[in-house]
């Protein structure tokens, strides 16, 4: 853990620890506060009982998959009359969309991106997530959390704003340059996705898949919502020429050109961006 930055707002204080791990978490219990509550404070007579903490990357801690694509979780004591949630392992961005935003619908608006969001020219994924990645955990009375409380509450740790805007972006569009169907599938066999580019049976959305995160939107504009069986023989996902030379055969094409588009803005607030 590289550190863990704590607010309680029953006791009016805030404390600094920090603290490193000798070895991975893994008895870790997601179900269980981050620290220990007092006995005293443990009744919570008046539903007062609140805080929220921000470490670092935990060695070893999955993160959260909740259901509809969620990225956090919640558990609720009906004892103390409170519900916690929290993530774990998450970039700063997967914090703030909460795992309802594709990675090439984000704009960065702020001084340094590679700490908000990592992609491959960053390098090692796993040191630049021990680096960047985050922890996060909120405690308050049942009936009080929601998402735009967790918002503020994010806005605020991390000095930024942030929100779905109408933006005029460069992206990268798949088009057909004929009338042919030189992908239509045969409609034979089973479903197939392979890692080198083998397509049977699926959609276009499988090819925008196989192609990955490229820093800027995918959109297909072929206008066909049929199945496709198409055979690229890529070895590297990022050589995007190459991609494209063997999309020529099936009279496809990669181009780019601006759209505007919903995107989600990520800016830092203004005192911080103060010299």
């Amino acid at each position: 853990m590289k550190y863990i930055y704590i607010i309680v707002i029953v006791f009016f204080q805030k404390n600094l620890f920090s603290q490193k791990y000798i070895k991975p978490l893994f008895d870790f219990k997601s179900q269980e506060s981050i620290f220990q509550i007092s006995v005293n404070k443990q009744a919570n007579l008046n539903r007062m009982l609140r805080y929220y903490a921000l470490t670092g990357y935990r060695e070893g801690v999955n993160p959260v998959s909740g259901i509809f694509g969620l990225n956090y979780d919640a558990s609720q004591d009906e004892k103390l009359g409170t519900l916690r949630l929290y993530m774990y392992n998450l970039t700063l961005a997967e914090m703030l969309t909460h795992g309802f935003v594709k990675k090439d619908r984000i704009i960065l608006d702020v001084k340094d991106p590679s700490k908000y969001l990592y992609i491959p020219k960053y390098g090692s994924m796993k040191i630049w997530m021990r680096n960047n990645a985050h922890c996060f955990e909120l405690m308050q009375p049942n009936g009080v959390l929601d998402g735009t409380s967790l918002n503020i509450i994010l806005s605020d740790i991390f000095g930024v704003e942030f929100g779905m805007e109408k933006r005029k972006v460069k992206a990268m569009i798949l088009a057909r340059t004929s009338k042919k169907e030189l992908f239509k599938s045969s409609g034979v066999g089973k479903n197939i996705q392979t890692s080198k580019g083998r397509l049977k049976n699926v959609t276009f959305q499988s090819l925008i898949d196989s192609v990955g995160y490229i820093g800027m939107p995918f959109i297909d504009e072929s206008n066909y919502n049929g199945l496709i069986d198409i055979d690229l023989k890529i070895m590297n996902w990022r050589d995007i020429n190459l991609i494209k030379k063997k999309l020529k055969k099936y009279d496809l094409e990669l181009r780019e050109d601006m759209r505007e588009l919903d995107m989600f803005v990520i800016k830092e607030k203004e005192e911080n961006n103060e010299d």
